[in-house]
C-alpha cells in the first residue's frame, strides 16, 4: 500500500468519498485545485532552469484546455470562461513573482518504505540539500491558516517520514466572487480622477469607493511584469506570500505518526472489501468546508448506477470496467 497526506486527509474526512475516488475519477475540475496543480508544476519547471515565457504559456494552455474539457465544477449560472481567464491572469502574475526570486532546484523525492507492505509518497518537493518545499495556494493567509497547514497530514506526514526540515510557501489566491476571482494577482483598482492604478493605500487600508475594479484579463495589453511591479510598489505582496520554515518533528511525534499511519492503513485495508456506497457517510463533510461534488451520487437511491451513467465520472486506469446495470 502507498499512502500520502492527501489520501489520509480524504479517508478521515469521509471514508465513502475516499473509496469512491479510489475507483472513479470525478471529471470536472474544482478551479482552485486545477490552478494549484498547474502552478506547482510550473514552479517546478522554473526551478529546473526553464525560461519564464514557455513555462507560463504551457501552464496557461494546460489550465484553459482542462477548463474546456472536462470542464470546471461550478454552480449553475456562472461564466466558466470569465473565471478561467482570471485564473490564467493569476498564473501569469504569480509565476512572474516567483521568477524574480531565486528558486532552489527542486526534485521529486522517491517513496520511503515504512513497513514491509507500506510506503509513503511525498507531496512536497525536495531541494539539493534534502530539505522539503511545499507550495500551497490558499484563499487567504493568517496565523490560524498557517497553523492549519502545519497540523495537516500533507505537511506533517512528509516531515515525519523524511526527517528533513521544510519550507512552506503559502500563496493567497483570493476567493471566487461570482464568476470573477477576487485577488490582487488578477484585479487592481483605477481612479477615474487621476487615471492611476493601485491595489491599496500606502497605509495598507482599502481604497475609497471612487476607485473602480479593473481585471487583468479584461485588457489585452496587460503585462504581468508591469502588474507585479505595481504590486511591489504598493507593498501588497507581503499579505499574499508567506514563507514558513518548519523544523523536523520531535522523535516522539515521529513515532506517534508512524503508529497512527500503520493503524489507519490497517483500517483502510480492512474496509477495502466493502463496496464504496456501503461505506458509512460522513454527513458533516457533505457541506463543509464546501459542498461535496459527489452529493448527487451519494444521495441517489442507486449510487452505483448513478455514478456510471451520469457522465461525470470515469473508471480509474487499471480497474475493471464492468457493464452498467
Amino acid at each position: 500500500m502507498i499512502l500520502n497526506g492527501h489520501l489520509l486527509h480524504s479517508y478521515q474526512t469521509c471514508a465513502r468519498r475516499h473509496a469512491l475516488e479510489s475507483l472513479y475519477r470525478y471529471l470536472p475540475h474544482h478551479p482552485n485545485t486545477l490552478l494549484s496543480t498547474v502552478l506547482r508544476r510550473a514552479i517546478y519547471d522554473l526551478s529546473q532552469g526553464r525560461e519564464l515565457h514557455p513555462t507560463t504559456t504551457t501552464a496557461v494552455h494546460t489550465f484553459v484546455s482542462n477548463s474546456k474539457h472536462p470542464g470546471l465544477d461550478l454552480p449553475p449560472g456562472l461564466q466558466p470562461y470569465t473565471l478561467a481567464m482570471d485564473c490564467c491572469a493569476c498564473i501569469r502574475t504569480i509565476l512572474e513573482h516567483f521568477h524574480r526570486a531565486p528558486l532552489p532546484r527542486l526534485c521529486l523525492r522517491p517513496n520511503t518504505p515504512v513497513s514491509d507492505d507500506l510506503e509513503w509518497s511525498y507531496l512536497s518537493f525536495s531541494d539539493d540539500s534534502g530539505s522539503l518545499h511545499r507550495y500551497k495556494f490558499v484563499d487567504s493567509i493568517s496565523d490560524p491558516s498557517v497553523l492549519t497547514e502545519l497540523h495537516s497530514w500533507e505537511v506533517f506526514g512528509d516531515l515525519a517520514v523524511s526527517s528533513s526540515p521544510m519550507t512552506l510557501h503559502l500563496v493567497s489566491i483570493g476567493r471566487r466572487d461570482g464568476s470573477r476571482r477576487s485577488s490582487p494577482w488578477c484585479r487592481t483598482y483605477r481612479s477615474p480622477a487621476m487615471n492611476t492604478y493601485k491595489f491599496q493605500k500606502k497605509s495598507g487600508q482599502s481604497l475609497g469607493e471612487s476607485w473602480k475594479p479593473m481585471w487583468f484579463a479584461d485588457n489585452p495589453n496587460s503585462d504581468p511584469e508591469v502588474w507585479v511591479d505595481l504590486m511591489e510598489a504598493d507593498g501588497i505582496l507581503d499579505s499574499l506570500v508567506r514563507t514558513v520554515s518548519v523544523r523536523q518533528p520531535d522523535p516522539i511525534h515521529v513515532l506517534n505518526f508512524l503508529r497512527d499511519l500503520k493503524s489507519i492503513a490497517a483500517q483502510m485495508q480492512s474496509q477495502s472489501s466493502i463496496r464504496w456506497f456501503e461505506q458509512p457517510m460522513s454527513r458533516p463533510s457533505c457541506d463543509s468546508p464546501y459542498v461535496c461534488p459527489h452529493q448527487s451520487v451519494c444521495y441517489s437511491t442507486d449510487p452505483e448506477h448513478q455514478v456510471r451513467t451520469c457522465g461525470l465520472y470515469e473508471v480509474r486506469r487499471g480497474l475493471p470496467q464492468t457493464p452498467s446495470v
